[in-house]
């Protein structure tokens, strides 16, 4: 008898997994699944469904409960004691129908049963409600995770607002207060010297401000980048200077080796600048005092097309657990800033999104108690 097709298009790369001991079962079952938009694999006992499943997951299986060897009831019960296949809904087939049998399916963990002879209408709005009932949940669950997600980032956030914030802003009160109160008793330069930290401060504070918003524009898609033709050399020779003040302040050397006079980017200048001071800062806040960072650029042999930036420092390196925290939004190290600075962790994540925006590679290498070395690669226009 022919069947009527049930919203075949949805029905699409659904997979259904029939587990059947008779060959004419499991030729009716394919036949009539198939014609009905899903896709199918079979097999006649149950260590064989066992070492299939071990391949290929199906979104939902039909399951003989008499086989030899190992019936309907056993297999079920091994496929719901596996964390990979523990969800996958299981609807017995059976020409048992009495109450106690139907019962245990149920207590060994399939969600339905329909019975031989086959009713085709009703075997299909089965198999079409079960399939929908698993992908509600899965939705939900993937929901549930992506809350958790965002509980743990606002976390991070009020985290920041709460120590990374409040910290310099308390730095910045304290020397405002103590120029009010003394200002006949400071010389020019106790004046000038507590204004430096101040300003420093707030420049601490703001940057703070400029990731959290960086970050919020970049999850919502309004972060635009203005493509230049980028000389190289140029940037990194005038980040350097920017951050010699700081890196003298720790007694740190700052080595540049420029091995690619002329060599042009196709970016946005103002975030490779934004990308290469926070690679040189991160450098100077984890390396100790009186060790010196090294900066390099040059065309890789295995890469002639492009161009690569590398900063590395003398500092504690990094543990496999650091590695793996790399480049996510607020990730805390076990390494630390040498000298109380500031670090919320979000400038790296930060710097990996604006790297893959422009094209470009971002990764980092380190052992502990060695160093750790950052790259950043861009082709060559």
């Amino acid at each position: 008898m022919k069947t009527k097709s049930i919203n075949k298009s949805e029905n699409q790369k659904k997979l259904i997994f029939v587990v059947d001991d008779q060959e004419e079962n499991l030729e009716f079952l394919g036949s009539l699944l198939r014609h009905n938009g899903y896709n199918v694999m079979v097999a006649s006992d149950g260590m064989e469904a066992i070492e299939l499943m071990h391949k290929k997951l199906p979104d939902l299986i039909l399951l003989d409960i008499m086989m030899p060897k190992m019936d309907g009831y056993e297999v079920c019960e091994k496929l719901k004691a596996n964390n990979i296949t523990k969800d996958i809904p299981v609807i017995f087939i059976t020409a048992k129908i009495e109450t106690e049998d139907i019962v245990k399916g149920f207590q060994v963990g399939g969600i339905d049963y329909v019975t031989k002879p086959f009713k085709h209408k009703e075997l299909l709005m089965r198999i079409k409600t079960q399939i929908e009932l698993k992908t509600s949940k899965d939705l939900i669950l993937q929901q549930n995770d992506k809350l958790v997600l965002l509980n743990k980032e606002k976390n991070g956030f009020l985290r920041i607002a709460a120590h990374d914030l409040k910290n310099p802003l308390f730095t910045i009160k304290g020397f405002a207060q103590l120029i009010n109160q003394k200002f006949k008793e400071l010389s020019p330069l106790e004046i000038k010297e507590y204004s430096n930290y101040i300003t420093d401060t707030a420049d601490q504070s703001l940057q703070i401000i400029i990731n959290l918003l960086d970050i919020n524009k970049i999850e919502e898609g309004q972060l635009k980048l203005s493509y230049d033709d980028i000389k190289l050399d140029e940037v990194i020779s005038k980040i350097i200077d920017t951050y010699n003040l700081k890196a003298k302040a720790k007694e740190i050397d700052l080595v540049y080796e420029n091995r690619t006079n002329n060599t042009f980017i196709k970016a946005d200048g103002g975030k490779i600048v934004q990308v290469l001071s926070e690679l040189i800062s991160n450098a100077i806040k984890f390396s100790p005092f009186k060790k010196s960072i090294y900066l390099s650029t040059y065309i890789p042999s295995e890469k002639k097309n492009c161009v690569r930036v590398e900063v590395k420092d003398e500092g504690p390196g990094l543990t496999s657990d650091d590695m793996s925290k790399l480049f996510t939004k607020f990730s805390k190290l076990s390494a630390q800033p040498t000298g109380d600075e500031n670090s919320t962790g979000l400038g790296l994540s930060i710097v990996k999104y604006l790297v893959e925006a422009m094209g470009g590679k971002v990764w980092a290498e380190s052992a502990e108690g060695l160093g750790a070395s950052f790259f950043v690669e861009f082709k060559i226009k």
